[in-house]
């Protein structure tokens, strides 16, 4: 269970960090062009707790300890909203459309003080959760449908 830990403290983590006040103040208005260097570092903040978060997610998929173990992760982790808390984050990246894309497409890395990293680290959790949802719902039913053909 060290990774429904794990995935629990990080959505915990991401969760208070988007409530935080110079968080909430900044998702406010759009980033701009050249963020500062506390922007940055809240920028900072956010893609290594969403890489945090990600990572017990891909960890605790790939063990493939049993629904059960997954269930118990899904619960942990849900109970802090991440999916709400990235999706603030994603929607407030979108606000400039142009400069996230023109972002995403000079890219050469994820540097963890950008807005291309919060975006790609981001979307990797959700589709890490989608993941874990869907593995679980894939061995319920395969379950249910073992115990009906016996």
């Amino acid at each position: 269970m060290r990774a429904a830990k794990q995935a629990e403290d990080a959505a915990s983590k991401l969760r208070n960090l988007v409530h935080r006040p110079q968080v909430v103040q900044l998702l406010q208005r759009p980033l701009p062009a050249a963020p500062t260097a506390e922007q940055q570092a809240v920028l900072a903040s956010c893609s290594s707790t969403l890489q945090q978060l990600k990572l017990a997610l891909t960890d605790s998929y790939n063990s493939r300890s049993g629904t059960e173990s997954v269930v118990q992760v899904l619960r942990r982790t849900l109970r802090h909203q991440p999916v709400h808390s990235a999706g603030v984050l994603l929607a407030w990246l979108q606000q400039q459309p142009q400069q996230l894309a023109a972002s995403l497409k000079s890219s050469r890395g994820l540097d963890p003080g950008t807005l291309e990293a919060v975006w790609t680290v981001g979307m990797l959790m959700v589709a890490g959760l989608a993941d874990l949802l869907l593995e679980c719902y894939v061995t319920q039913r395969t379950s249910r449908a073992s115990r009906g053909s016996c």
